[in-house]
């Protein structure tokens, strides 16, 4: 895991700011170097406008990345702050159903920003969205309209939601899905077709240095081409759901200044 400090912005380092995206620059050294000869790449530590920060604020990001590190290895060496397949979570609301499931999945990932509530964790995901995820969305979505399937659109560019009030965002729409529920620590999202009924779930479990995110899904197909389509396309779904939880780790590891 590369640890550095910039002088700007973070904003100067998006995809589409002054001098571009930081996971671009890092690129070479991530792939060419680290990659290359056998090592696990971390998404980055990164502290940005540093030399702008208070004392005090300094303190802060040390703080952090000293939780970072001590969170990084287990007992047993193994590395905990990535993206990993795991049970279903036995404390989700949806657990019962996944029981009965024609098609169920978990991934978790440690990270050591407690604040986040399950809303903003899932627009961390989606608005870092890559665009290799969207054109498999837009050309499953041609492929489907054929079949009868729902044209679902694309992720990312959600704007900030006020939920102050949960019962508010009971049935609201959320990119491509519908809000079920919603509480400080999980989130129910749902999305309906006439071949197949998904569920979503953002489990955030905290502990007092660090926290755990779990996001699991739950498929019932209401037909055969429901599951033919299931077959198909669960290869990406795990590819889909590692990359946009990566998008959790990277921004709750990240610096930002105030």
């Amino acid at each position: 895991m590369l640890s550095l400090t910039v002088g700007g912005d973070d904003y100067i380092y998006e995809k589409n700011g002054f001098l571009g995206d930081i996971n671009c620059i890092l690129r070479p050294i991530h792939r060419g170097i680290l990659q290359f000869v056998g090592f696990d790449v971390l998404e980055p530590h990164i502290s940005y406008a540093s030399v702008h920060m208070s004392n005090d604020e300094r303190i802060e990001v040390l703080k952090k990345f000293s939780g970072i590190c001590d969170n990084l290895i287990s007992d047993n060496g193994e590395i905990k702050m990535k993206v990993k397949k795991c049970d279903f979570p036995d404390d989700s609301k949806i657990v019962n159903e996944s029981i009965t499931a024609d098609f169920n999945d978990s991934y978790s990932v440690i990270t050591v920003n407690n604040e986040l509530d399950p809303l903003q964790i899932y627009l961390l995901m989606v608005n870092n969205t890559p665009v290799w995820i969207n054109s498999l969305l837009s050309i499953r979505n041609k492929i489907i309209k054929l079949l009868g399937l729902k044209d679902v659109g694309q992720l990312g560019g959600v704007d900030y939601i006020n939920h102050s009030d949960a019962d508010e965002l009971t049935g609201a729409k959320l990119d491509i899905f519908t809000i079920e529920s919603f509480s400080e620590n999980e989130m129910i999202l749902i999305l309906n077709d006439r071949h197949l009924n998904i569920k979503m779930s953002i489990l955030k479990r905290k502990y007092a240095d660090k926290t755990e995110v779990i996001v699991s899904t739950i498929v019932n197909f209401n037909n055969k081409l429901g599951s033919v389509y299931m077959f198909i396309i669960s290869p990406f779904h795990r590819l889909v759901m590692m990359r946009l939880m990566n998008n959790v780790l990277n921004k709750n590891t990240n610096q930002k200044s105030t």
